[in-house]
């Protein structure tokens, strides 16, 4: 390597570099093409809709999605928390002001990622909450408020208390640092506090939710599963939340309070030290195996209640919260077999729209009868052939063509009538069991769609 080469670019002796492509793309021989590798990258990231936050709202905020900005939030927390791991290792920058911020900036992320969570429940009781009525629920406006705050206030309030502290010991004064420290872990005791309840409170709500969308699945297997493993899913990563936030608040509260008795105590000072690392590394972990769970795994695993034939269609299955709701239906034992709903409501629409099909009656034609005449000033009888009206009668023979026409049209009417009386029949049938099916179909599911649901899990 050549003395002007670097960490991020290497060149040779004609001065011609080569870029470290992880690190930077220009002043390089590969420049112009390992830009639009990136660009196309990005293009591609836009098309498939890696989207973190929903920005077509009503209100106007900046909505995260649950599961996305929780995880961009968790990468972002242990990745700095590993930056402030090598700081401290290889003991650089050892400015105390710097330090003080690089060990709170992290957890300001792992919080966010918590309260991103939170958000996207608060807002599925928004449009499902004709379930679990609450006032809080029918205010969008209102949980965009509350959740933006609990997001943004501690990267505001306490990275200005970790900032002052360190700038005052820096300074020498060091009852000021000891006060805005205090100051920050009661501020996290406050955050964590609160935030753990209301994760605990809300996540109790979504499974709520889940438990009355499972009883309308109608005994389908397949949706049972995907919704059964889907509240396994939701109550670990809300169990684990609750418990990583509540750990925190009791054990930032005590830090505060007895900060220098814990410091003189290696014991206390290396139990605090382990739990206070590890904490959010830990349930990073869970929540992350908690999303990785499907159907089949917990059928295997003997986490949900899964019939075997299930499982054995589950291992090659996509499953789509999507789906098609089936109901089967048992009728009462008066009546020995049991309705399929698709194909009993596809047999009543198909028979249904006969009647709304226009019907095209047969004209029944009765074959030309022999007509007799009766002549008036002789008073003899004459017989004409059949067809003798067509080829002209006489004047003194209309009343008798009239009549054998009225007679057609009296067959006529006749045949008409009688084609009415059957579809009207038909129809009536079709009617009554339609509502004998109103009456025994449970009811359909309310506007809670699957959908709203997919994003938790």
């Amino acid at each position: 390597m050549q003395a002007n080469s670097t960490l991020w670019r290497s060149c040779d002796l004609q001065k011609r570099c080569h870029c470290d492509w992880r690190l930077t793309v220009y002043d390089c021989e590969e420049t112009e093409a390992i830009r639009w590798i990136y660009i196309n990258n990005a293009i591609l990231l836009r098309y498939r809709g890696q989207h973190i936050f929903d920005t077509n709202t009503q209100t106007g905020f900046l909505r995260p999605k649950p599961i996305e900005s929780m995880i961009l939030f968790a990468v972002i927390f242990n990745f700095l928390r590993l930056m402030h791991s090598i700081i401290l290792v290889a003991d650089v920058l050892s400015n105390v002001a710097f330090r003080s911020f690089a060990f709170e900036f992290p957890w300001a992320f792992g919080y966010a990622a918590l309260s991103c969570y939170v958000f996207g429940i608060a807002h599925t009781m928004v449009n499902s909450s004709h379930v679990i009525y609450n006032a809080w629920f029918h205010n969008p406006l209102r949980i965009d408020i509350l959740c933006s705050l609990l997001i943004i206030l501690p990267f505001v309030s306490n990275n200005i208390c970790s900032i002052s502290a360190g700038v005052y010991a820096q300074q020498g004064d060091i009852d000021k640092a000891i006060l805005y420290t205090h100051a920050l872990y009661y501020l996290w005791t406050i955050y964590c506090g609160t935030l753990s309840f209301v994760l605990l409170y809300s996540g109790t709500c979504l499974v709520t939710l889940l438990q009355h969308h499972l009883k309308l699945q109608g005994g389908v297997q397949n949706n049972v599963a995907k919704v059964k493993t889907g509240i396994l899913k939701v109550k670990l990563v809300i169990l684990t939340g609750f418990v990583c936030l509540f750990v925190f608040a009791i054990l930032v509260c005590v830090y505060g309070i007895f900060r220098e008795k814990m410091e003189s105590n290696v014991v206390c000072s290396l139990l605090i030290g382990g739990i206070w690392t590890f904490n959010g590394a830990m349930a990073t972990m869970m929540v992350e195996l908690a999303l990785i769970l499907n159907p089949h795994m917990t059928g295997v695993l003997g986490l949900v209640a899964v019939s075997s034939s299930i499982l054995t269609t589950m291992n090659d299955e996509t499953y789509s919260w999507m789906d098609t709701q089936q109901y089967t239906l048992t009728t009462s034992p008066t009546h020995k077999y049991t309705f399929d709903s698709g194909s009993y409501y596809d047999s009543i629409k198909s028979s249904s729209s006969l009647s709304k099909k226009p019907v095209y009656y047969h004209q029944f034609r009765q074959p030309d009868k022999p007509i007799t005449v009766c002549d008036d000033s002789s008073g003899s009888v004459s017989t004409l052939p059949p067809g003798y009206g067509n080829q002209g009668a006489p004047d003194h023979h209309h009343n008798s063509m009239e009549v054998r026409q009225l007679e057609q049209d009296k067959l006529h009417y006749n045949a008409i009538t009688s084609q009415a009386r059957i579809h009207s029949t038909r129809a009536s049938a079709i009617q009554k069991r339609q509502d004998y099916a109103d009456s025994v179909v449970p009811p359909l599911p309310p506007s809670t769609s699957d959908h709203l649901f997919a994003t938790y899990y």
